[in-house]
């Protein structure tokens, strides 16, 4: 593959996922208007289902090329896992509101994506490391987006009771683990930087007594 083939590959892998975040408005207007309009409802099914197909194209995309390139899409990791929660969260906060889902699971899914957001924020500031999504965190991802389209298209009542409760057993425990690798990644660069600084004391030192001895 040329280098050229390869920017190509990663401008589309990120072209994706901006497609994901300005689709939200899309989201919340078809959802809203759903339990009105059995056209919107198919609508916003077709939409949530071609929006996460594309998430899984540009991650395999956006990989391939940087492998290529040797360089680490730093725009693409940034966006991408936003974009993600930004439209799965908006689907169900819409579907709260129109009573089509409870309203302490969408809270919950709410609450794990923005502690996802913050905490990759809080450890990107403070130590400088970017942390990825993880299996668990895109398994959480694909389980909740199949949610959506089972809840738009309204498969029977028991079925989307069982999935409910798989995917906020799901949600928590894929919290919990990123919450585990920000601790770690944070504890890691920690160690690292007190590394740093005793090395760079040891040399103070060393040269302090060089320069005294006679």
């Amino acid at each position: 593959m040329s280098k050229q083939a390869a920017f190509l590959l990663v401008h589309v892998a990120n072209a994706l996922s901006l497609v994901r975040l300005f689709a939200v408005p899309v989201i919340v207007v078809l959802i809203w208007r759903a339990p009105e309009d059995a056209s919107s409802r198919y609508a916003a099914f077709w939409l949530i289902a071609c929006l996460h197909a594309a998430d899984m194209l540009d991650g395999y995309l956006a990989r391939k090329g940087s492998r290529r390139l040797a360089v680490r899409n730093y725009f693409g990791e940034m966006v991408d896992p936003i974009a993600d929660k930004m439209y799965i969260g908006a689907a169900y906060v819409t579907l709260a509101v129109t009573d089509e889902v409870a309203g302490p699971f969408a809270a919950l899914v709410l609450f794990r994506d923005s502690a996802i957001i913050l905490g990759w924020t809080v450890v990107y500031r403070r130590f400088g490391v970017r942390l990825l999504p993880n299996s668990l965190g895109k398994v959480t991802d694909a389980g909740l987006a199949v949610l959506v389209c089972a809840v738009l298209l309204q498969v029977d009542q028991t079925v989307l009771g069982l999935m409910t409760y798989t995917a906020a057993a799901l949600t928590v425990a894929s919290g919990v683990s990123y919450g585990r690798m920000a601790a770690r990644a944070g504890s890691r660069a920690s160690f690292r930087r007190l590394r740093a600084i005793a090395a760079a004391r040891r040399d103070r030192a060393a040269g302090n007594r060089i320069r005294s001895a006679p």
